[in-house]
């Protein structure tokens, strides 16, 4: 790496994913900024600490999977009384969050969580 006036500057390189993969590591994501290179290395730090200690890494996937949960209750906060227009609205959104849910149970196959 080189050094610019005391700072490092890292190099940078552009990987080919597929569209399914992308939607997946975006379903991922713990909060909106967090980009693709901080979920790859939380997937792997996952995948080391799973080889050395399995009770670590679910705990870590249970932690996880509860902030996702918290993220989802809190955008899809029900309003008092839906006009016509936005019970259409609301089925689509209960049906987006049904196929997240499948998404998450593909992402983390279920020999990895605890039950």
């Amino acid at each position: 790496m080189a050094k610019n006036n005391g700072e490092k500057k890292l190099k940078i390189t552009t990987i080919k994913i597929k569209i399914d993969t992308k939607a997946r590591l975006e379903h991922l994501k713990e909060y909106e900024r967090e980009s693709y290179d901080e979920l790859i290395k939380k997937a792997l730090y996952i995948l080391n600490t799973l080889r050395a200690n399995p009770d670590t890494a679910h705990s870590i996937l249970r932690n996880i999977d509860s902030k996702l949960k918290r993220k989802q209750v809190y955008i899809s906060i029900p309003k008092e009384k839906p006009h016509e227009n936005e019970k259409v609205q609301e089925k689509g959104v209960k049906q987006n969050q049904e196929k997240k849910q499948e998404i998450l149970k593909k992402i983390i196959p279920q020999r990895f969580v605890r039950k």
